[in-house]
């Protein structure tokens, strides 16, 4: 949406004016002047009270001096130090970024707003194209403890976060020494990640339908660009990496999640550990299952082995129903290990399973391509508005 970029031009434009402060200058230069053209008439007066002074010295006696000390009332033309204070003039930005933005929770109220047609002589828009993020705060405050000593580059991308990565140079790389550019809160780092379907590792049970990448049981499906080609995360680059998308999960009974039938079952798969096939294999699983013993979000396969630690039905997480719900896992790659930092649905987190090693390994074939999989007897498991994003410094959960 042009809206949003606008915003970040007319913020940009707008600080920059307040930083430059020609206003302020101006006035300061007012009262510079002002003591300048009192500085001139007292040397003005000084150089006339000397020359007065001197006039005595034509006398034959002192006493006989009689001329009037007039250079109280010296004139002085101090037009030299005038100076053109001229500030031009400047029609500030109108904010148009709506409150509503289109797409996500917010779609439903974004439509009512946009189209108030007629409904018998319209025809109204049922669903929105696009999720449009709304601009995040500026400008960014950069951690006192943490970046105290970042270079003075970065304060650019503290006003600027949208211009991270565009200005690197062989020695100045912003994602690697700039906190604004670092943070996962940057915008640059939260567009949605273009997504379609690879030439391998899926099968016909992958596909796109109205936005949502889409797999019906049985099948584990490598997520891809719009390209064709594989998406890779490559989690060895950074610290922290973070996907977060939207899920829903569908079952042949009526997506009903409370009948202990085990469908909807399936998941995300941060890393690839089966190649190209389409198969579920070994690959570590953050899953959902609907089974009496282990109902709810959990972990399986890779190295997790089976964690089911979470099994309150009726959170803001439960899936019953088909409801479209956030996910988010930050993964943590350090010493040659995968581990789950934090892991969240809707409002829900899920401490218990920080720390637990994926088992990723990043030299196995396509090891950094994530997968979306479904279980077999009726199972389908959606995922839309995909947002990577990667740093050296701990994402909020």
């Amino acid at each position: 949406m042009w809206r949003v970029p606008e915003f970040y031009i007319c913020n940009g434009l707008e600080e920059c004016l307040a930083q430059i402060g020609l206003s302020a200058f101006k006035e300061s230069l007012r009262t510079r002047l002002t003591n300048r053209r009192a500085l001139w008439r007292t040397l003005k007066k000084f150089i006339c009270r000397i020359e007065h002074l001197n006039t005595t010295f034509g006398e034959l006696s002192v006493s006989n001096f009689n001329v009037t000390d007039a250079c109280e009332n010296v004139t002085v033309n101090t037009s030299i130090l005038d100076l053109a204070l001229e500030v031009p003039s400047h029609t500030p930005c109108v904010n148009q970024t709506p409150v509503v933005m289109p797409g996500g929770a917010t779609c439903a109220q974004w439509r009512a707003q946009e189209y108030e047609w007629d409904a018998t002589t319209h025809i109204m828009p049922t669903k929105c194209e696009e999720q449009c993020n709304p601009p995040m705060p500026v400008p960014y405050q950069p951690p006192t403890a943490e970046c105290s000593s970042e270079s003075t580059q970065c304060i650019l991308y503290n006003h600027h976060q949208d211009a991270c990565g565009h200005y690197d140079t062989p020695t100045f790389v912003a994602s690697a020494a700039c906190c604004a550019c670092t943070t996962t809160t940057t915008t640059t780092t939260q567009a949605f990640t273009p997504m379609g379907r690879p030439s391998v590792g899926v099968s016909s049970h992958c596909t796109l339908e109205d936005g949502w990448f889409k797999v019906v049981g049985s099948a584990s499906c490598m997520l891809g660009n719009p390209d064709g080609t594989p998406l890779v995360v490559d989690y060895t680059q950074k610290k922290y990496t973070t996907y977060a998308f939207t899920i829903k999960l569908g079952s042949s009974d009526g997506n009903n999640a409370h009948n202990g039938n085990i469908s909807p079952h399936g998941g995300f798969k941060p890393c690839n550990r089966d190649g190209t096939s389409s198969s579920r294999g070994s690959s570590p699983e953050l899953w959902f299952i609907d089974r009496g013993g282990d109902w709810g979000w959990g972990l399986y396969n890779g190295g997790w082995g089976h964690n089911a630690r979470y099994l309150t039905k009726d959170t803001s997480s439960d899936p019953n129903g088909q409801k479209e719900l956030h996910f988010e896992v930050s993964m943590k790659w350090e010493s040659n290990h995968y581990t789950i930092h934090s892991w969240k649905v809707a409002d829900d987190n899920f401490p218990a399973y920080n720390g637990k090693d994926a088992g990723c390994n990043p030299s196995s074939n396509y090891a950094f391509t994530p997968r979306l999989w479904a279980y077999d007897g009726g199972s389908t498991f959606y995922m839309k508005n995909l947002i990577v994003s990667q740093s050296d410094t701990p994402p909020t959960p």
